[in-house]
């Protein structure tokens, strides 16, 4: 990478790569326009943050970071998320297979509210709880964001109301994923609403193995009918029943 390059880079920082050639990189992206940052397997230590907030203070733009398989302490994601500007102006935020835990949700909550620009967050398999989902939602109510994935985490019905009702309020998000969810009729009901009121902004939606009643899942179908911008439905694992399949079939003729 060349230090005066305005062009797009790719930067990959691994723990071996911090420890042994970290004078090369952060010599290297001073003033560096990075379009993808990627953190992988890392069991930080305060040096090993240090290292990574001397060369994040360098760079010029980063538009889209990807911590992925890593352990941070709640001072690490302190100390990583103060050293995000808004001139560097991140366009997308990914936490995977890294516990968050409640503090690194109110930093990404606070993070949500204080960077506009941020349209995409992917936290999967981040150990979000129905506590964590809350504080999540106050700033996904108050963002920009386009695309949200939350794959493979541990929130249950009470934390997913928490999440429709932040959706709810913003209307911006047009891909959205989750799984794993096991809900009452009542909760379906509030999503189906929620695909009522989203009916020209959903284009993508993945909901992969929900545990819901078949009345639940027959409003949901119902209002996928709606959304006439929908371009990619993806409902793998899900036990439909024949009135289910049969009301589907329907609602996607509207997308012909």
């Amino acid at each position: 990478m060349d230090s005066n390059t305005v062009a797009s880079e790719h930067l990959f920082l691994t723990r071996k790569r911090l420890e042994e050639e970290f004078d090369d990189i952060f010599r290297l992206v001073e003033n560096a326009h990075v379009d993808f940052m990627e953190i992988t397997e890392i069991f930080f230590t305060n040096e090993l943050l240090e290292k990574l907030i001397k060369i994040l203070t360098r760079l010029k733009t980063m538009k889209n970071v990807a911590i992925r398989n890593c352990r941070m302490k709640k001072n690490h994601l302190n100390g990583f998320f103060k050293s995000l500007r808004s001139e560097m102006f991140v366009q997308s935020l990914t936490f995977e297979k890294t516990a968050i835990q409640s503090k690194g949700c109110k930093l990404i909550c606070t993070f949500l509210q204080s960077f506009p620009e941020l349209k995409g967050l992917s936290l999967v398999g981040a150990g979000i709880d129905n506590y964590q989902m809350s504080l999540l939602a106050k700033g996904i109510s108050s963002s920009q964001l386009e695309v949200l994935d939350l794959r493979n985490n541990i929130f249950e019905a009470k934390g997913f109301i928490s999440l429709v009702q932040s959706l709810q309020s913003k209307m911006t998000v047009h891909e959205l994923t989750l799984n794993e969810l096991c809900l009452e009729r009542s909760d379906t009901s509030i999503f189906a609403e929620y695909l009522n009121l989203a009916q020209t902004k959903i284009q993508r939606l993945s909901l992969i193995d929900f545990d819901a009643p078949e009345q639940g899942m027959g409003e949901v179908i119902k209002m996928l009918s709606r959304c006439s911008e929908i371009r990619e439905l993806t409902l793998n694992k899900n036990k439909l029943s024949d009135s289910n399949c049969e009301q589907l079939v329907q609602s996607l003729k509207y997308h012909q």
